[in-house]
């Protein structure tokens, strides 16, 4: 991934699948940061990704304020809002809510950065017509995060949002 900031908190993302010659993109799109208090900065009305700066809130509220994202701003296709315990919620414009929820087994929060970098993942996802949704009878689906940081990769468990609800 191939993150160009062209202001504080717009972004101009690429993903890349590796191939034998060179890279090719799968995805070049704007993700940009928000803050809690409902302002927002001019490239915020262009974003294909939004991540709400905010201090977690519990799961459900963090569902509400991924919906009131995606309502506010139409043409963004994936809205994330942190949520506790050290996770977040995620939204697509087609109404798929997922939370990301560290793995028990690692014992942190995920960082600003790892939520962006999970956004923008998730963005590219749908984009080469990929759903989030797991099928009927599979479990949730394990993700790791590896940035290039003393901290070490990041093992998360992305679930549909009744599930994280009901736990």
């Amino acid at each position: 991934m191939t993150v160009t900031r062209d202001r504080s908190a717009c972004a101009r993302v690429a993903l890349w699948r590796p191939t034998r010659r060179e890279p090719a993109a799968l995805d070049v799109h704007l993700r940009v940061e928000i803050d809690g208090s409902g302002r927002s900065s001019g490239c915020a009305e262009r974003a294909d990704v939004l991540c709400l700066r905010a201090p977690e809130r519990a799961i459900a509220p963090a569902a509400a304020a991924v919906d009131r994202l995606l309502h506010r701003f139409p043409g963004c296709l994936v809205a994330l809002v942190p949520a506790s315990p050290g996770g977040c919620v995620v939204g697509a414009r087609d109404g798929a809510r997922m939370a990301a929820v560290p793995d028990t087994r690692t014992q942190r929060r995920m960082t600003a950065r790892e939520r962006a970098s999970l956004a923008s993942f998730l963005h590219g996802q749908l984009v080469v017509g990929r759903s989030w949704r797991p099928r009927p009878g599979r479990a949730a689906a394990r993700l790791v995060l590896v940035e290039r940081t003393a901290r070490g990769p990041l093992a998360l468990r992305l679930l549909p949002l009744a599930d994280a609800l009901a736990e």
